[in-house]
């Protein structure tokens, strides 16, 4: 049985781009977000962002456009606050096709081992370019990743949040497979269309049952492109 905290998505199909804050423009990193996994030890409670950041002020304003609380946060370098939201679909703006790294990663016992666009080689140096010999669809690559024949995908994903762009870029990193299709089909539309385009960014929570009985439940990262992007306030 699936069970989804799935993204809203408007029903007007066109795209309309609007300006964005004069100071969100060239604004760089100031955030990381994440599923909120638990600590060890720690039940899992209900799906919501996690973002950790440098500032304080900047946590503060998280909360006050999300809700939530701003507490200490030492487990990355130069991220020393993290805010638990209370939110688990994010309305969110993509600055055109730099928003979405899409790349596949096989890593051995000396590093990584292959680089790939899905289609040709994008390390090492001297075979960049040329065809890498994956798979042409994600089904087929993610059972040949199984089988320990091919790489995962090695996505980041970097946004403004819709309810606050001014506070600048965030970025997500994923290797779950189902986001992988997300940010393809994401791609296809910020490649068409002008930017920025507003998305949801959801947590969908995944629970079944294995083989042998075993109840299994994890949370993966989901990206729907919706219907237009209109300023905050006017949704």
């Amino acid at each position: 049985m699936r069970t989804c905290t799935s993204p809203a998505v408007p029903a007007n199909d066109a795209l309309t781009p609007f300006p964005l804050p004069q100071q969100s423009r060239g604004c760089g990193v100031v955030g990381r977000i994440d599923l909120g996994f638990p600590a060890l030890g720690e039940a899992a409670g209900e799906p919501c962002w996690h973002i950790a950041t440098s500032s304080w002020s900047t946590a503060n304003s998280i909360s006050e456009a999300l809700g939530g609380t701003a507490r200490p946060f030492g487990r990355l370098p130069g991220l020393e606050v993290q805010v638990v939201t209370e939110a688990a679909s994010l309305s969110v703006l993509l600055e055109g096709p730099d928003s979405v790294s899409f790349r596949m990663a096989r890593r051995g016992g000396r590093g990584v081992a292959h680089t790939c666009d899905g289609q040709r080689f994008l390390e090492p140096a001297g075979l960049t370019g040329t065809a890498c010999g994956c798979p042409p669809t994600l089904t087929a690559r993610r059972a040949a990743a199984l089988r320990g024949l091919g790489p995962k995908p090695d996505i980041e994903l970097v946004f403004l949040l819709h309810a606050a762009p001014e506070l600048g870029l965030f970025r997500l990193n994923t290797s779950s497979w189902d986001f992988a299709g997300d940010s393809l089909r994401a791609l296809e539309v910020l490649r068409q269309v002008p930017s920025p385009v507003l998305c949801r960014l959801g947590i969908e929570v995944v629970e079944f049952s294995s083989p042998d009985g075993v109840e299994v439940s994890y949370r993966r990262p989901m990206l729907v492109v919706a219907g237009s992007a209109v300023p905050p306030g006017e949704e």
